[in-house]
């Protein structure tokens, strides 16, 4: 049997980012995890334009040394959300990751 569209999103993330699948059976919990993060993989067959618009427009505006981030601020939310790349989070917050390509990104 194929394995799923999302099942290999989550691998291909547990990959780039070096977090180890964590395997549950009948209780809530993240995908991938180590003490850093706790992270919950969303496969979606596309952002809004919006968001991946603003976020490409960012990345523009950035100089050397910055973080482009896009905070989204919703008046009836709990809290805000900040997104970025995988790339930028990489280069940013993993072992001196070297960002992927494009190709890499996708596979």
């Amino acid at each position: 049997m194929p394995e799923s569209p999302w099942k290999r999103a989550e691998r291909r993330i547990s990959r780039l980012l070096s977090l180890p699948k964590v395997t549950r059976v009948g209780y809530p919990g993240p995908d991938l995890a180590n003490p850093f993060l706790a992270v919950d993989v969303k496969l979606r067959t596309r952002f809004p334009d919006w968001i991946a618009d603003d976020v490409r427009k960012v990345g523009s505006y950035c100089k050397d040394l910055q973080l482009p981030i896009i905070v989204l601020v919703g008046p009836s939310q709990p809290d805000d959300l900040v997104v970025m790349t995988l790339r930028n989070f990489r280069q940013w917050f993993t072992s001196g990751a070297p960002a992927p390509t494009q190709e890499e990104d996708n596979s």
